[in-house]
């Protein structure tokens, strides 16, 4: 792949997490398809395929910016003290504010499960 192709995917990258964080918040990960994430992202759905291999590894990416943001928060807090108490109180607080604030990636960390592993997890 040339530089001037490369970097046309890796710009539209942060777009495409953000369109299937929104998606996958609102309509579920089930109920959201590689189309749906495709079309709000304004690209063709094979595209999407540059940047992953399956709507899996999608979600994997977007929990994975999600739990940077809470953890991000956390750390954040925790720097403000110095007493191992206040810390451990901080950080207990920016991890619940950060799962509660109205924000995609969030929420997707919190209440977005694919059905596959909860059905192979009751099978097994």
């Amino acid at each position: 792949m040339n530089t001037r192709s490369k970097s046309h995917v890796d710009s539209r990258l942060p777009k495409v997490l953000d369109q299937a964080a929104k998606l996958f918040r609102t309509q579920g990960f089930e109920g959201t398809s590689v189309r749906d994430i495709a079309r709000a992202v304004g690209m063709l759905p094979g595209s999407l395929y540059c940047h992953f291999a399956t709507k899996e590894e999608l979600l994997a990416a977007v929990y994975l910016k999600g739990v940077e943001q809470i953890s991000a928060a956390v750390q954040t807090a925790v720097q403000l003290h110095a007493d191992p108490w206040e810390r451990l109180q901080a950080a207990c607080v920016a991890h619940l504010e950060s799962i509660l604030q109205d924000d995609d990636y969030a929420q997707v960390v919190i209440r977005v499960r694919p059905a596959a592993p909860a059905k192979a997890a009751v099978q097994a």
